[in-house]
Parts: structure tokens; sequence; C-alpha cells
């Protein structure tokens, strides 16, 4: 560890360093572009539908999507999501080793091995509270997708029987978006 810490010590005193916080700085979001990365491709191969792709029910309300048609927006905003993180990710890849390899040139190759090891330990170790968030958030997400498909049972009060389009809807339960309005079967 010693070796490690002159190696950054050597990197500092030549001045070719912009910052040690600089290249961390880098590091830590290239470190969380890595992980939400992660977070959304796995999300997208679940077929799960994170928070942010929600649709609201004001948007819903005014349009008349089927089911399938709400879920392929949602899956639109999501691949989306994913190419924008990808695109941040490589540009942040590349200006770090820039600026990683301008520091540190004259370093032979283990050393230059040596300080970025050092780099890495040090970002793992500050996001490790975050990491362990974020992956609790995708396994509640994963566990929810699972439930999300069983149907409510629907109890008619009323004397008045529901045509089965409109029991298959109401089976999908409250948190199913559905839009539009039923302008047929008007329950008074």
């Amino acid at each position: 560890m010693t070796s490690t810490n002159s190696n950054i010590s050597l990197c500092l005193e030549t001045g070719r360093l912009h910052s040690h916080d600089q290249l961390s700085k880098l590091m830590l979001r290239i470190h969380r572009a890595k992980s939400s990365l992660e977070f959304l491709t796995t999300a997208e191969q679940h077929r799960v539908m994170p928070h942010f792709t929600k649709i609201s029910n004001k948007v819903l309300s005014q349009v008349s999507w089927a089911k399938e048609t709400v879920f392929q927006k949602r899956m639109e905003k999501l691949q989306k999501e994913i190419t924008d993180k990808q695109n941040t990710l490589d540009n942040l890849e590349s200006e770090f080793q820039t600026k990683f390899d301008t520091a540190c040139f004259s370093l032979s190759s283990s050393q230059k091995s040596n300080v970025f090891q050092t780099y890495k330990r040090f970002i793992l170790y500050c996001e490790k509270f975050s990491d362990t968030k974020r992956s609790a958030k995708l396994q509640n997400l994963l566990k929810q997708s699972k439930i999300s498909n069983k149907t409510v049972e629907i109890v008619n009060l009323s004397n008045v029987s529901l045509p089965k389009s409109v029991q298959m809807i109401l089976s999908k339960g409250l948190d199913s978006p559905i839009g539009g309005k039923c302008k047929f079967y008007i329950v008074k």
C-alpha cells in the first residue's frame, strides 16, 4: 500500500496530475454511470419498468392507449436512457484515460496499474452504500414484476352484469395503467 501511495505522490509531485480530486471525481462518475447502466439493462432484460418511465395518470386519461402501447412507450423511454448512459460512460472513460495518461506518463505500466487500482478501491469503498441501495431497489423491482402478473378477484355488488372485456380490465388491479374512457358501459 505504501508503494501505491508513493506512486500517487510521485504523480502529484510531477505536477502533471491536474488534481487528485479531479481524477477521483471522474472515476466516481464512471462508477455511478456503470452501475446505473447495469441497473437499466437488467430492468430491460427482465422487462420491468423503473419508476422514471411511468406515464402520469393525467396523460393516460387523455389518450386511449392499450396496455401494450403504454408498455412500449415506457420501454422506449428506458432504451433511450440506456443509450444516453452508454454515451455518457464512453465520454467519461475517454476523458479519464486522457487525464490519467497525462498525469502519470512518467510511471511504468505496473506503477500506473497500482495507482489505478488504488483509485478503484477508494471509489468502491466510498460507493458501497449506494451500490447496496441500488441493488436492493433492483431486487424490489424484480419482485414487484412477478407479483403484478396476478389477477384481482372482482366482487360485483350491483345487479348489473359486467361484460368480459371490462372484467378482464378490472382484474388487472389498481396499479395497471388503463387509458381512455369507456362510454358504452356506464354503470348507474
